[in-house]
């Protein structure tokens, strides 16, 4: 589902800047690998795609994203990117299931986050840390 989504959106950015989006393809560094959903080849951003049952109440920078984030930030790393974009599909809204309530049901987020050098190499550093 979140690769069908990621191809959504490609097709749809390609109406309006084609060539601007390469959807998924594989990176490799030091041994490690990762699939990026999306690459935004003008702002030189990665840009993943998630599917998920947590509630949309949960903070973004919470630790309900925080392996998210640090995904993201590891596709950065390897591909030279300092912009991240994470795109959250949170199948069950809120959770209260109420009619009246535009947080219930399906709902659609992105967020963007920029990093510097140090705090890429910081996270690629944990990263290449956990895989020994």
């Amino acid at each position: 589902m979140e690769d069908a989504i990621a191809d959504a959106l490609a097709n749809r950015y390609a109406k309006d800047d084609p060539g601007r989006y390469i959807h998924g393809f594989e990176v490799e560094k030091d041994g490690i690998s990762g699939n990026i959903d999306l690459l935004d080849t003008v702002d030189f951003a990665v840009e993943d795609v998630k599917l998920t049952k947590r509630s949309i109440r949960h903070e973004i920078d919470s630790e309900k994203f925080w392996h998210n984030w640090v995904q993201i930030k590891s596709y950065c790393h390897m591909i030279g990117a300092s912009i991240g974009r994470l795109h959250v599909v949170f199948v069950n809204g809120n959770y209260k299931y109420d009619k009246d309530d535009p947080l219930a049901g399906w709902q659609y987020r992105v967020w963007e986050d920029v990093w510097s050098v140090r705090e890429l190499a910081d996270n690629w550093r944990m990263i290449h840390g956990h895989r020994r």
